[in-house]
């Protein structure tokens, strides 16, 4: 146990973005596909001590699992879960809350690391697999993002040789001009992503963090988690997205899992 927080021994997938971002949206809809494919996802429930914790674990069960799943649906403080399937355990998932990494509306944005619990995080001896959310045309003004980006660069210089990295578009569902025959265009989305968050990927460029992989500096994916359609009693109902999402996210996820 390090600083109150018991982790398991598998592979750590870190879900790392601003407030808001679509980290737990996209926990929710990978969660909802592993456990379509025989996976079992279970919240932690010794990952950390009191009752609060333990309130979330059912909160999870029963909105997410059990599949009441609503909008607006949010969960405060760590989170950890454990991926298995036919037993033996796959890895864990860690989901934080949204201000833990960076807060857009806070006052102590210039100091990294913010809390404790991210030395703890980074310095923990399990290979992990950081997938960084860089959301699209969603920042009130591009000093934010720029900060943004600046976090995510200061992280990254924080990792281990047994880290790698992913950068992760979320709710790509809402840029219609990067399709192309009604799939996202990797390509285009990349090179959007790049454009936005140029801090980050100067240094990438340079070769800075080569040591991911002989091949690649890093990993990149896109993710729709799905929507929310208001009815006429101003309910919204949940339509997840295609599977071709959680699936890809997986499949990028395992290889980096099994190298």
């Amino acid at each position: 146990m390090r600083n109150g927080l018991k982790f398991s021994s598998s592979p750590i997938i870190v879900l790392f973005g601003p407030r808001q971002a679509g980290k737990t949206a996209c926990l929710i809809r990978l969660t909802h596909w592993l456990l379509n494919e025989g996976y079992q996802v279970e919240l932690k429930r010794d990952f950390r001590q009191g009752v609060e914790y333990q309130e979330q674990c059912d909160r999870w069960f029963n909105q997410v699992v059990k599949g009441n799943f609503v909008a607006g649906l949010e969960f405060t403080g760590l989170l950890l879960f454990i991926v298995s399937k036919n037993g033996d355990e796959v890895c864990q998932l860690l989901d934080d809350w949204g201000g833990m990494w960076f807060d857009e509306g806070s006052s102590y944005t210039s100091n990294f690391p913010l809390y404790p619990y991210q030395t703890v995080i980074t310095s923990i001896p399990l290979p992990k697999v950081w997938l960084f959310f860089m959301e699209l045309d969603a920042w009130a003004c591009s000093e934010t993002m720029q900060r943004y980006g600046q976090r995510v660069s200061e992280q990254i210089a924080l990792l281990g040789q047994c880290d790698c990295v992913m950068f992760l578009v979320p709710k790509v569902d809402q840029f219609y001009d990067c399709f192309d025959r009604g799939k996202p265009s990797i390509k285009l989305l990349r090179k959007r992503m790049r454009e936005q968050y140029s801090s980050v990927f100067v240094k990438v460029k340079r070769n800075r963090f080569n040591f991911f992989d002989n091949r690649r500096t890093y990993e990149f994916i896109v993710f729709s988690s799905g929507s929310f359609v208001e009815t006429h009693h101003r309910l919204k109902n949940y339509t997840s997205s295609s599977d071709f999402y959680p699936q890809m996210l997986w499949k990028k996820i395992m290889g980096r899992i099994r190298n």
